[in-house]
């Protein structure tokens, strides 16, 4: 049991402290264009982040399942209709029961594309920035509510790649078929090594068939195991490149601009106090100039040209004129008179 237990945590720890220095490895060979060999590789993931990325695994596993179970069994409570012994409730109970399960399967798909979205993104932030769990976990979030649309444009190649090394597997796995038989019996002995040290183990605590049955239980993963030691060799390289494609995408989207969010008053920051500036005087008002109104033909008394004063010659002419005029009037007069008045005979 000791010796199962140690296997599995030498199993857990290479792997987690491999993912970690490839993620780093990436990272740093992005950034500085300098290749790593596989020893500094994995000096490089021998740190706290190979048991940060476990931490982060567990927890965000742990909270998926957690939420598609629960899922499941709101899904699966309109069945307890059949309790009550009524036929109609019953029937009732069982049509819910299936539109839920129908709605309960749609959960479980949305809930494992967002862990496929996030995790990865988190791994990338806690390996290569150094970041706790829940900073990894926020940040990976956050960055994928940011940029949704290339997100899903990364996981749309990732998933390609899976598809097209599943669709490989099917020749791959007839290849290496003869292999796999040839590993057989060392698969059955280190199972039946492991089966007869976990149900000897626990036949000293417990009678009956139940320590063997539990012992048979833990040789299969290691039969398992052995037997898949070759196809895991062979898919190995494409891991890498799973892996590599993340990192790079995520450093992609780190450098991509943020989405402008109003602060909350939280975040607002404090304002600082405004030095007084010297008040400058304001320039003079322009005058206002009166617009002048167009010239009117009808003369004016101010427009109107007065005569001009005579001059001395043009004042003789004028008693001149009017002396001779007076002179004929009295003529005319006095020989009116003569005529008028008849000569005395003598």
């Amino acid at each position: 049991m000791v010796l199962l237990a140690l296997a599995a945590l030498v199993l857990v720890t290479t792997r987690y402290v491999a993912e970690a220095g490839l993620i780093r490895m990436v990272a740093q060979t992005e950034q500085d264009g300098v290749l790593r060999s596989t020893r500094q590789g994995l000096r490089l993931g021998w740190s706290r982040s190979a048991w940060r990325l476990l931490l982060i695994d567990c927890l965000v596993y742990l909270v998926g399942l957690a939420l598609m179970l629960l899922c499941f069994a709101l899904a699966l409570s309109p069945f307890l209709l059949w309790a009550t012994g009524n036929i109609l409730a019953g029937a009732l109970g069982t049509a819910l029961a299936s539109g839920l399960l129908i709605l309960d399967a749609a959960a479980t798909v949305a809930i494992l594309l967002a862990v496929s979205l996030v995790l990865p993104v988190a791994r990338r932030q806690c390996a290569a920035e150094g970041l706790g769990v829940g900073a990894s976990l926020r940040t990976a979030i956050r960055l994928v509510r940011s940029h949704l649309g290339q997100a899903l444009r990364v996981w749309l190649v990732w998933a390609g790649m899976r598809l097209a090394w599943m669709v490989a597997m099917v020749p791959l796995v007839l290849l290496l078929a003869p292999l796999v038989l040839a590993l057989l019996p060392l698969g059955l002995i280190a199972g039946g090594a492991s089966a007869l040290a976990v149900g000897g183990g626990l036949a000293l605590l417990l009678k009956g068939a139940l320590p063997w049955i539990i012992g048979a239980l833990a040789g299969l993963p290691v039969l398992g195991l052995v037997l898949s030691a070759p196809i895991l060799v062979a898919s190995s390289p494409i891991e890498v490149l799973k892996s590599s494609w993340w990192t790079l995408a995520v450093g992609e989207l780190r450098r991509l601009p943020e989405r402008a969010q109003p602060p909350t008053r939280a975040e607002q920051p404090a304002s600082a106090p405004v030095a007084p500036q010297p008040v400058e005087p304001a320039p003079p008002a322009p005058r206002k100039v009166r617009a002048q109104a167009a010239p009117s033909k009808t003369p004016t008394k101010a427009t109107r040209k007065r005569p001009a004063p005579p001059t001395r010659a043009s004042s003789r002419r004028v008693s001149t004129n009017v002396s001779s005029r007076r002179g004929t009037k009295g003529t005319t007069g006095r020989r009116a008179k003569r005529k008028a008045t008849p000569r005395r005979k003598g």
